[in-house]
C-alpha cells in the first residue's frame, strides 16, 4: 500500500499487454476489493485459489490482508497480466 486509503476504491482484472507498451481492452475476472481501511506500508495479497479472507499484524506493526477468489483452477494465462485500477471518482449512468 503506497498511501492510506480504502480498498473498495480499487479493482483488479486480467488483461493482455500489447506491443508498444499498450494494454488490451479485454477485462477478465474483475474483482472489487472489499471495504477495508489500509495504511501506507500494509500488504494486500489476492489469491485466485480457495480460502477465507484474513489479516495479520506484521513484526513492523503493518498489516497484511489476504483475500481469496475461490477459483478451482488458475486464472492467469501465460500472456496475461493483472492490472489494479483505482476508481475513486467514478459514477454509473444509464445510456
Amino acid at each position: 500500500v503506497n498511501e492510506d486509503c480504502l480498498l473498495n476504491y480499487y479493482f483488479l482484472f486480467n488483461t493482455k499487454r500489447l506491443p508498444e507498451d499498450k494494454i488490451s481492452k479485454l477485462v477478465k475476472y474483475p474483482f472489487w476489493l472489499p471495504k477495508q481501511e489500509v495504511k501506507k506500508g500494509d500488504l494486500v495479497v489476492v489469491y485466485s485459489k480457495a480460502g477465507s479472507s484474513s489479516f495479520k499484524v506484521n513484526e513492523d506493526k503493518t498489516n497484511s490482508y489476504f483475500y481469496y477468489r475461490n477459483f478451482e483452477t488458475p486464472i492467469l494465462i501465460d500472456d496475461e497480466i493483472v492490472l489494479v485500477a483505482e476508481l475513486n471518482n467514478w459514477r454509473a449512468e444509464s445510456f
